[in-house]
């Protein structure tokens, strides 16, 4: 029998997979911890980052077991984009410099940064 999800099932964990475990470099997932109010008895949802590696049931075993308040971490990346990339011309600045650094002799690298700022 399948166990029923108690906690909100409409928050996405959104830097899952993409966050790397300091400890080992393993990818960190999203994590929730439900706590009853002893007095109220309502419910309240604490969402975390976490190694997907603390217990070693893969053959690997972390020893890195802080968890990541998630709000605190998705907005400081989220404040971290903003800053170093707040506008598409940012965004085209950084794919020029990117493609003439890697390709020097390629003149398609115009293309495909045209291509990019299409899609922004």
């Amino acid at each position: 029998m399948k166990r029923v999800k108690t906690h909100s099932l409409e928050r996405e964990h959104i830097l899952t997979g993409i966050l790397k475990c300091p400890g080992c470099g393993a990818n960190m997932y999203g994590n929730v911890n439900r706590k009853r109010h002893p007095k109220g008895g309502t419910y309240r949802d604490y969402f975390y980052y976490a190694c997907e590696h603390p217990t070693g049931t893969t053959g690997h075993k972390c020893d890195y077991h802080k968890q990541w308040g998630q709000d605190i971490v998705n907005d400081a990346v989220a404040e971290l984009m903003e800053k170093d990339m707040s506008t598409k011309e940012k965004i085209l600045d950084a794919a020029l410099t990117l493609f003439d650094r890697e390709y020097p002799d390629e003149a398609n690298g115009i293309t495909h940064v045209s291509v990019i700022y299409q899609l922004l």
